[in-house]
């Protein structure tokens, strides 16, 4: 068994501010597809669907896909858009911790 040598800058590392600011972001993004994702999968199962134009298990995983990608470009909208509001909230607390 081979131990290798750690010291303590390295069993220290705090990634820098930049870098957890852009994890944030990344985070509150993913958080907002995830939740409008489940949105749209909840809006689209209180609408009857007629049997003669329903399309089955294909078209289940077709509309499950789009709502994903559909999901993830709403997450990318801009100021309103609540990954932003997100982010701005929690980018106060990356700023107080070390």
């Amino acid at each position: 068994m081979e131990v290798t040598k750690v010291g303590m800058r390295d069993a220290l590392h705090v990634p820098s501010l930049e870098t957890r600011e852009k994890n944030l972001k990344k985070a509150c993004k993913d958080f907002e597809a995830i939740f409008t994702y489940h949105l749209l999968k909840s809006m689209r199962q209180t609408v009857q669907k007629c049997d003669l134009f329903h399309g089955g298990q294909g078209e289940e995983v077709y509309q499950s896909l789009m709502d994903m990608e559909l999901s993830k470009n709403m997450a990318d909208l801009g100021p309103g858009s609540l990954s932003r509001l997100l982010y701005d909230q929690l980018k106060g607390l990356l700023k107080a911790s070390p």
